[in-house]
């Protein structure tokens, strides 16, 4: 009778256990949606040219712009995105739209706050 008793408790033991392991392995949908930045981000460091710096900023847009339509728990923008794709614009005589991307990367992490301000402050002494 005893050896029936510590049966059941290993079958309740095991079927909790894989019960967990099952629930571990479901997906969770992903924080944010990086579609193809780390290989256009590796290619635009590795070689940069005109074309791996237009794929780069692509992989920006379609960041900036996508979230909502995938499959993402946040569906907002990644941190330090809006940043990196104001720079770009900066460096491409896009002066209103780097001001806009940077105050919406502020507006998104306010933790960004200094880093932005200090970005700004650089890009404004480069363009007077």
């Amino acid at each position: 009778m005893k050896k029936l008793g510590k049966v059941k408790k290993f079958s309740f033991c095991s079927l909790i256990l894989f019960t967990g392991l099952l629930a571990s392995c479901a997906s969770n949908p992903r924080l944010y949606n990086w579609y193809d930045y780390d290989t256009a981000s590796y290619w635009y460091s590795r070689e940069p040219s005109d074309m791996t710096r237009r794929q780069l900023i692509q992989q920006y847009e379609k960041i900036i712009y996508g979230q909502k339509k995938g499959n993402t728990y946040r569906q907002t923008i990644p941190p330090g995105i809006c940043a990196d794709y104001g720079y770009f614009l900066y460096l491409d005589g896009r002066y209103e739209e780097a001001q806009k991307m940077l105050d919406r990367e502020v507006e998104l992490y306010p933790e960004s706050r200094d880093f932005v301000l200090e970005l700004t402050e650089m890009m404004k002494e480069e363009i007077y």
